[in-house]
C-alpha cells in the first residue's frame, strides 16, 4: 500500500477520515481527493420523521456487534444513565464474547443479523441510527439510513454523511448528550431526517461520476 501511495498521482477516498489515517502512515495528503460515495435511494422512498414529544426514542444500531464499531460506549452510556428516554435495539452479526453480548442485552435488545429488507423496515420504524464507530472508510449503513429519512448520529471516523449529527468517538458522555438533545427537541430529529433525504437526492451516481471526471481533468490540467 505504501508503494501504491508513492506511485500514485491521485488517490480517491470517500471520506476525510481516510486522508488523516493514510497521512499517519506516510502518505502525501496532497495526492488525495475526497469523493463521497453515491447514496442509493430505496423504494419506497424515505419520509421525514415526525416524533411526538414525551415518549422514549427508538434508536437502532446496525452493523457487526464488535468493539471496533463502538458498541461498548453505547453500553457505558446507558449503564451510566439508565433513566434516559430511549429504547436501543442492536442489529447485525455478533463478534463479541458471550459476556459482551450479555452486557449489551442489559441496556437494549440484541437481535443479531437480519435480512436487509427487514433491516430497512426497522429503519423506517426507528427514530434514529446510532453508529459510534471507531474507524471506517465510509459506513454504508449511515448512507442507507439517511436515504430512508432516518436521522443519523455517528462519528467523524465513520465517514459520516454531511447531514448526520456528528459526535466524538470513544465517548459515552457524547452519546448521552446526543440522546438527551434529540429527546428534548423532536424538531431536531425532523431537521436531521430532512437533511438526510436531501443529501441522498444530491449524492447520486451522476454527481459521483461527474466528480471523478472532474478530478481526472484537473490532474491532467496540472
Amino acid at each position: 500500500m505504501e508503494a501504491a501511495w508513492q506511485a500514485a498521482d491521485l488517490i480517491w477516498v470517500p471520506s476525510c477520515h481516510l486522508v488523516g489515517i493514510s497521512q499517519e502512515f506516510g502518505a502525501d495528503p496532497l495526492k488525495f481527493h475526497v469523493i463521497p460515495y453515491p447514496i442509493v435511494r430505496p423504494q419506497p422512498a424515505g419520509t421525514i420523521r415526525n416524533v411526538p414529544r414525551r415518549r422514549a426514542l427508538r434508536i437502532v444500531f446496525a452493523g457487526t456487534l464488535m468493539l471496533e464499531k463502538g458498541v461498548q460506549y453505547i453500553y457505558e452510556a446507558l449503564r451510566k444513565r439508565p433513566n434516559l428516554p430511549v429504547q436501543i435495539e442492536f442489529f447485525g452479526p455478533v463478534n463479541l464474547t458471550p459476556l459482551g453480548v450479555r452486557r449489551l442485552a442489559e441496556v437494549g435488545t440484541v437481535h443479531g443479523p437480519v435480512a436487509r429488507s427487514q433491516l430497512f423496515e426497522e429503519f423506517r420504524r426507528a427514530d434514529a441510527l446510532l453508529f459510534p464507530s471507531l474507524s471506517e472508510g465510509s459506513a454504508l449503513v449511515t448512507l442507507e439510513a439517511a436515504a430512508l429519512g432516518l436521522p443519523v448520529v455517528t462519528t467523524e471516523e465513520a465517514g459520516a454523511p454531511a447531514s448526520a449529527m456528528v459526535i466524538p468517538s470513544r465517548s459515552p458522555e457524547a452519546i448521552i448528550g446526543a440522546i438527551e438533545a434529540l429527546a428534548d427537541d423532536p424538531a431536531r430529529l425532523e431537521r436531521l431526517s430532512a437533511a438526510g433525504l436531501g443529501e441522498a437526492a444530491e449524492r447520486n451516481l451522476a454527481t459521483y461520476t461527474d466528480s471523478i471526471v472532474d478530478s481526472i481533468g484537473r490532474l491532467i490540467g496540472r
